[in-house]
């Protein structure tokens, strides 16, 4: 009699068990963000770069950013279903990867961008790039700000800034500084 007893306790289990196949959740709070400076000076031959780090002081004496952005949000999958938390807003809906971009549905079926990545690691990205223009203010020094897209490289630097390539940044005032800002949700 034990013997019938532990067998279909032991079958039950493993019919729980299999059920719950494919039906795992997975929750993402965020990281410390990853940040990383670049800077090119010009020079005779051309912009070189003169500094890539991650120092937290060198960061903060060209660009303000916010270190805490996104501390309120949280991501699960769920059976097919996301439950999306951002400062006490929360969404429960189907979602859909298009890319690596991952977004959610709203009650109106319009789709709303959460994030970048896949289920096992999400990402916002935030990008800043300040090189010498001529600001709305007349001030001398432009910066660009970008949220949520790609991270700025120097191409995209050269892209936005007065200079059309590295040969460009011919004189040692020239200058051209970007910091890319990765919040990471695991």
């Amino acid at each position: 009699m034990k013997k019938i007893i532990l067998f279909f306790l032991c079958t039950s289990f493993f019919t729980i068990a299999c059920d719950n196949e494919g039906d795992e959740s997975s929750v993402m709070i965020r990281q410390s963000p990853e940040v990383l400076l670049s800077m090119y000076i010009g020079s005779p031959s051309g912009g070189k770069e003169v500094l890539k780090t991650d120092s937290a002081q060198l960061i903060f004496k060209y660009f303000n950013y916010n270190s805490s952005l996104y501390s309120g949000m949280s991501v699960e999958f769920h059976g097919g279903m996301i439950t999306y938390i951002n400062n006490n807003i929360k969404m429960v809906s189907q979602y859909e990867f298009v890319g690596d971009s991952l977004f959610a549905y709203k009650s109106d079926g319009s789709k709303i961008f959460i994030a970048c990545g896949s289920t096992e690691e999400l990402y916002l990205a935030q990008s800043f790039c300040r090189y010498p223009g001529l600001n709305h203010d007349g001030t001398e020094d432009s910066t660009y700000i970008t949220t949520n897209t790609s991270l700025v490289d120097v191409d995209k630097a050269l892209e936005l800034s007065k200079y059309n390539a590295l040969t460009d940044m011919s004189s040692g005032s020239d200058s051209l500084v970007w910091l890319n800002v990765r919040y990471i949700f695991k």
